[in-house]
């Protein structure tokens, strides 16, 4: 495996397109857990300009090498594929903050709270503010604040140690010539980034090769592999990146089969396969079916909800099964359906019932730039920048598929999933689509399996993936010819049953393909949720069905389910997608946690001053401030004190102002005269915080760095009351 090693030599601004309010005007890049990184497509981009200059200084075959390594315009892709650049174990402190921490019951409510990612990222970052000048004098309205990455590591073992992001990269080629051609690229990129020529975003950038920790999963050997027979292949995927997967006016959350199907075809291809009998029943003549990849709740591949699960608005978001809900009443709480959510059903322990589970993808929106020019040297004619919005499923999540196929197939299926390069969606060779196999794919024989009805009873047949139905040479989803087709295929009559009704949706599916810079037809579907009854004769009837057309992409599955088998799901209730375990770097973990439980006892020292009662108005305010920043440690506070002469004391007073003092700044910060500063009774009123302390050290000696700030409060305070 191999990586980027990008070494921050100065502070860094790789901005992300937003603001915040009038605090931040340009804000840098972090994720959800507050932890900074570089975008993909910035890290190309920065190569790709160095490319482009080593060819103006006469680099032998730099265009032709940069347009292989880059690719082009014209949909030609390049062999470098690149991921974001992160910091040292980025993966378990995001996993950590975002998931363990919440869900920890024994940390102090105080560092939870200081958990939250606005806390997080000052830890990596700070906000610098400029002006614009005019002949030496500032420019009214014209003041900026820009947040930086920090140039040193918050985490190094030593102070001047600098920040370092890593960015795995996939040179997918064997021509050693471009290989060092990336190396000089590397060499050749000094600056990135906002304001690169006013000081920031200097960078030291190197190719780095490292072993593989954890090689990819591989299938069950072939003595375990059914010998004859249909066999179902299931398999599960983590998305290592954030995925975007255009749709028809809409983002697909789900990864369409012929995504998958032509990511494996690829992939055979690139191995040295050819298009032979082997890979045409793979991909072309339906001997193999593949499903789309859909998000795993409960470790159980979901499909998408079906229209007979509501969300009650007028009943506090209460999720039911109206098909097998006798009580009427819920109509009246505007029932609104779960269009973008996916369901899994699950069995109840020690019950024949069923429950499902439904959750959403989360999706997030990245700010990017196109650079239009008009010529086609862009170190010549940079062009503008027009901004512009992607919306993406969020990385860590997993997914799921199924293969059908005959069991002579089963090794060369596997060998597709355990040997391809997973990416799906767009910008696959930079920031989005990496996916990677998740454990070994299951293996199992499978058949159809019956069901019996009564005669008379409700069927409801439910879309779990979109159908497309060809009549006449067009494309149909009208409601009462999808109802013959799929009648004529149950043997069941097309009327619709006394009492019941149809639930449908449709959209439009499409694509595009970029090679040869065409749209793909545009085929209008019913979609995948779609339920429609029917009346059984009695009898068997098959549990699952496969109607209409693109079976080998995994259209037109259909479930079958009598009434008497609905009944027994209804429950709904809200889950969570699964999500992939990251390697656990406890040293990491630790870091953060040390600087959070530091940062929470520096909120609960100034709740301690502001809390605490007044001060004595004898006190002398302004010599305690000079002796207090010029004491060294809390020992030099009291020895300075006690330098106080006795002449000062006034005839008014009882006490002189060497006593008051000393008895005022004891009272602050020890207890029951230990001599040297309380932690413990300065933190008391955090419950938990002190005990958590004690656990970390490192935690304790970076708060006592800031033993002043109580007492600075305190006379701080008095200081302005004095005043009014």
């Amino acid at each position: 495996m191999e990586y980027l090693k990008i070494v921050l030599r100065s502070d860094l601004c790789a901005g992300n397109g937003e603001s915040a309010g009038n605090a931040i005007d340009t804000d840098v890049c972090m994720d959800q857990a507050g932890l900074p990184y570089i975008p993909a497509r910035r890290l190309k981009g920065c190569l790709r300009q160095a490319a482009l200059e080593l060819a103006q200084m006469g680099y032998a075959g730099a265009e032709e090498k940069a347009r292989k390594l880059f690719g082009d315009a014209y949909g030609n892709e390049g062999r470098l594929l690149i991921r974001d650049g992160v910091i040292k174990g980025a993966e378990a402190m995001r996993d950590f903050l975002t998931r363990k921490l919440p869900a920890d019951g024994g940390i102090p409510d105080g560092v939870k709270r200081f958990a939250h990612p606005v806390n997080v990222e000052k830890i990596f970052s700070n906000v610098r503010g400029q002006t614009k000048l005019v002949d030496g004098v500032k420019e009214e309205n014209t003041l900026r604040f820009t947040r930086v990455i920090h140039h040193y590591d918050p985490f190094g073992a030593r102070p001047e140690e600098e920040m370092e992001f890593y960015a795995p990269v996939c040179l997918d080629t064997e021509d050693k010539n471009l290989r060092t051609f990336l190396t000089d690229c590397c060499r050749a990129m000094r600056h990135m980034g906002t304001s690169r020529n006013r000081g920031l975003g200097n960078v030291k950038v190197s190719l780095c090769e490292i072993s593989e920790k954890h090689p990819k999963g591989a299938g069950k050997t072939a003595e375990c592999l059914p010998r004859s027979g249909c066999v179902k292949i299931s398999y599960s995927i983590t998305l290592d990146a954030p995925l975007t997967l255009p749709g028809h006016d809409e983002l697909n959350t789900s990864v369409p089969a012929r995504s998958v199907i032509g990511c494996m075809a690829d992939g055979y291809l690139r191995r040295g396969g050819s298009d032979d009998e082997i890979f045409r029943a793979l991909f072309l003549n339906g001997k193999v079916r593949w499903s789309a990849l859909t998000p795993v709740i409960h470790e159980k591949i979901c499909a998408p909800a079906p229209m007979m699960l509501v969300k009650l608005k007028n009943d506090n978001g209460r999720m039911i099964n109206h098909l097998a809900e006798k009580n009427g009443g819920w109509k009246t709480m505007k029932p609104k359906t779960l269009d973008t959510a996916f369901a899994a059903l699950c069995q109840i322990p020690g019950t024949e019932k069923y429950r499902y589970v439904v959750a959403e993808p989360t999706v997030r929106t990245v700010y990017h730039y196109a650079l239009n020019g008009t010529s086609q040297d862009p170190m010549l004619n940079p062009g503008t920048r027009t901004l512009y919005m992607q919306d993406s499923i969020e990385a860590g999540l997993v997914y799921g598929g199924t293969v059908l196929c005959e069991a002579e197939m089963v090794p060369y299926v596997l060998e597709c999933l355990t040997k391809t390069d997973l990416r799906f969606g767009r910008s696959r060779s930079a920031q989005y689509a990496a996916c990677s196999l998740k454990g070994r794919p299951s293996v199992e024989s499978w058949e159809e399996k019956r069901i019996s009805t009564v005669q008379g009873e409700a069927v409801y047949v439910v879309l779990k993936s979109d159908l497309a139905l060809l009549k006449d040479g067009r494309y149909i989803t009208e409601e009462g010819e999808v109802r013959e087709i799929l009648a004529r295929q149950l043997g069941l009559s097309a009327a619709l049953p006394q009492g019941c009704q149809d639930y449908c949706r449709y959209h439009v599916i499409g694509g595009y393909q970029a090679t040869w810079q065409l749209q793909k037809p545009q085929v209008p579907v019913v979609r995948a949720g779609s339920v429609y009854c029917f009346e059984a004769k009695g009898g068997e009837l098959p549990s699952v069905i496969q109607a209409g057309e693109f079976a080998q992409e995994g259209f037109g599955v259909c479930d079958i389910i009598p009434k008497e088998k609905m009944e027994k799901r209804s429950l709904v209730e809200r889950g969570r997608i699964d999500c992939a375990e990251p390697e656990q770097d406890e040293e990491y973990i630790k870091n953060i946690y040390t600087m959070l439980l530091a940062d929470a006892g520096i909120e609960a020292l100034q709740r301690y001053a502001l809390d605490y009662p007044a001060i004595d108005d004898g006190l002398p305010v302004g010599r305690l401030r000079c002796m207090l920043s010029e004491a060294r440690d809390y020992k030099d506070l009291l020895r300075m004190i006690g330098t106080m002469k006795e002449s000062d004391i006034s005839s008014e007073n009882e006490d002189g102002r060497k006593k008051i003092s000393e008895k005022t700044v004891k009272e602050i910060y020890e207890e029951l005269g230990s001599g040297q500063i309380s932690l413990k009774k300065m933190l008391q009123h955090e419950h938990g915080l002190w005990e958590e302390l004690e656990k970390y050290p490192e935690a304790e000696a970076r708060l006592m760095q800031k033993w002043k700030m109580p007492l600075e409060i305190l006379l701080h305070r008095q200081h302005y009351s004095k005043e009014r």
